[in-house]
């Protein structure tokens, strides 16, 4: 028993056969393979010494501005222990009718004190007037675990 034992010890579920809903994920080759990774996952960062257990997530992206033609970085914030490389992508939620905004994918294999930082480039003319964007990024995982999507927002203006 798990309780009586002298290491380190785990006991995994990943399901009851009595119960039909965990009978039929356990007769699914990808939730199979998912818990597997999970298993693995855990092993790992007990391993590697890590004490808590948090989701993983985008914690925070702060609004961010730029000048045109000039990058400038946005600062994703991750909690948990994603397993690099990570993916960020990034969509259009709204732009202005006068501009083309794209999708966006940056990969990154460490992050610094879990951030991760992308760069924004807005192409245009100082006639052009400001603008602000809204995006909605996710982060994916080299386990292929995906965030759930956060929105935020970024401007771009004139430079003086």
């Amino acid at each position: 028993e798990v309780r009586e034992a002298s290491m380190p010890t785990a006991l995994i579920e990943i399901g009851f056969h009595s119960n039909a809903d965990d009978s039929t994920a356990l007769r699914n080759s990808v939730f199979r393979a998912a818990a597997m990774r999970g298993v693995e996952k855990g092993y790992r960062t007990f391993k590697s010494g890590e004490t808590t257990c948090l989701p993983f997530k985008i914690a925070s992206i702060p609004t961010a501005s730029g000048k045109f033609r000039v990058r400038f970085p946005v600062p994703v914030t991750l909690q948990g222990h994603p397993r690099f490389p990570v993916t960020v992508v990034t969509v259009p939620v709204s732009c202005p009718s006068t501009w083309t905004c794209n999708n966006k994918t940056n990969s990154f294999t460490k992050a610094v004190d879990n951030v991760v930082t992308t760069t924004y480039y807005c192409d245009a003319p100082s006639t052009k007037p400001a603008a602000s964007f809204k995006w909605k990024t996710t982060v994916k995982d080299a386990d292929g675990v995906v965030t759930a999507a956060v929105e935020h927002m970024t401007s771009c203006s004139a430079g003086t």
